[in-house]
């Protein structure tokens, strides 16, 4: 009986800390909507065709950071190419970017950025 008392009091313990976790606020969850963006982005610079990119430079303007001074306007170069059709110059948009903020912002907002 002794034993059955243990294992009970074990399965509501992991029950419990179960319950805690499901009721933290979303907000706790890690922000991986720039990531998930940036994968989609390159799946479509791979397929080769630039005018789907639109879409997607708006989704990576909103994340940009104040700090970040040149974001929105690399954002806004990079959406004008992909709208003209002009795949390499939406690239080398992706590049300056990731030239200029990617490791900073890696550094200072990981996965969990807002």
């Amino acid at each position: 009986m002794r034993k059955n008392a243990g294992w009970l009091a074990t399965l509501t313990a992991a029950l419990a800390v179960a319950a805690g976790l499901a009721a933290a606020p979303a907000a706790a969850a890690p922000d991986m909507s720039l990531k998930d963006t940036m994968k989609k982005m390159q799946a479509q610079v791979l397929n080769g065709d630039a005018k789907p990119l639109v879409g997607m430079f708006d989704a990576t303007k909103v994340k940009g950071k104040p700090e970040f001074a040149n974001w929105n306007a690399m954002s806004d170069k990079g959406k004008a190419a992909a709208a003209k059709g002009d795949l390499d110059g939406a690239k080398a948009t992706c590049k300056e970017c990731h030239d200029a903020y990617r490791s900073d912002y890696k550094t200072k907002y990981g996965s969990r950025a807002p």
